[in-house]
Parts: structure tokens; C-alpha cells; sequence
């Protein structure tokens, strides 16, 4: 059963009807009645390692896994504490917007960190809140993998 990965290019929520496509694909090939986990690893607490053991019975019971954005420095040091996520996450849905997105693959950008390596779940390089200044920021790293830009309120679905 394959993996379907949306990585989403920042500001999924507000006013902007265009997002409405972003969480439509979320549910689209889901389940009826899937369970759903939402990821808010990316802002800060001091509940890390009890929300670790919950978190962990979650994610094997979920149809769907959505990490929101935020800050990705906070969500990696989270993130990276867990084990085989790669086979945790097969054949679910993974959502991750800007910070969660940029967790999941190899190499990302980011204004506040520069380039980072992420966990490297998706083989490709990614570049959130993208303009046209960004563009050659991934040139020199990893080049034999595909970058990916998004623009905010933007989208991509990967099939793994």
C-alpha cells in the first residue's frame, strides 16, 4: 500500500479559499470514518517526552497524520526522538504545511535556519514560502535530488 505525502508551501489557514483544495486532498483518498492525528510539535512545550508515548499509540491508530507548521528547528528536535516513522507513516495520508512539511524531506530551506537537512523521509529538496529570490538557495546541495518550490497556499501530492 503506497504513502500519500501533501507537502504544503505555508499559510494553510485563514480566509484564502484556495486552501479548501489543500485539506479536500488531505480526505480525499481516505478512509470513511478515518482518525485523523494532528502534529503540533512545531511551537514549543515542556510536555516533549509525555506527549512522545501518547503520541506514539496515535499515530499507529491514525488514517491520516498532519503536521502544521510553525518553527522547523522545533518540530525536528521533536520529530527526530522517534523511530521508524518512515514505517509508521505506510500507507497513510501525510500532510505537513511549511515546518511540517520541510521535516519530511531530505534537504529544505528556510529563512530562519538557511538550509537544514530534514529527516529525509522524501527524497527531494524543498523550498516553503517560495519567491522567485529563493530560487537558486538548494543549487549546491544534494544535487541529484529534485527541489521543490511552494509558494504560500500551494501544494503537492507525492505517492510513495
Amino acid at each position: 500500500m503506497k504513502t500519500k505525502f501533501i507537502l504544503h508551501g505555508g499559510y494553510p489557514f485563514g480566509e484564502i479559499q484556495i486552501n479548501d483544495n489543500f485539506f479536500g486532498e488531505i480526505l480525499k483518498d481516505s478512509p470513511n470514518q478515518s482518525k485523523i492525528l494532528l502534529v503540533y510539535f512545531a511551537n514549543k512545550s515542556d510536555n516533549v517526552e509525555r506527549y512522545k508515548t501518547e503520541d506514539m499509540e496515535q499515530l499507529k491508530s491514525s488514517d491520516i497524520v498532519y503536521f502544521r507548521g510553525g518553527h522547523s528547528d522545533l518540530i525536528l528536535d521533536k520529530i527526530k526522538k522517534y523511530s521508524n516513522l518512515d514505517k509508521l507513516f505506510k500507507g497513510k495520508t501525510i500532510a505537513g504545511d511549511s515546518a511540517g512539511a520541510n521535516v519530511l524531506v531530505k534537504t529544505f530551506y528556510s529563512k530562519s535556519l538557511g538550509v537544514t537537512s530534514g529527516l529525509g523521509i522524501l527524497p527531494i529538496k524543498l523550498i516553503c514560502h517560495y519567491h522567485d529570490d529563493l530560487r537558486n538557495k538548494l543549487d549546491t546541495i544534494d544535487q541529484d535530488l529534485e527541489t521543490i518550490f511552494l509558494k504560500e497556499y500551494q501544494y503537492k501530492v507525492i505517492w510513495i
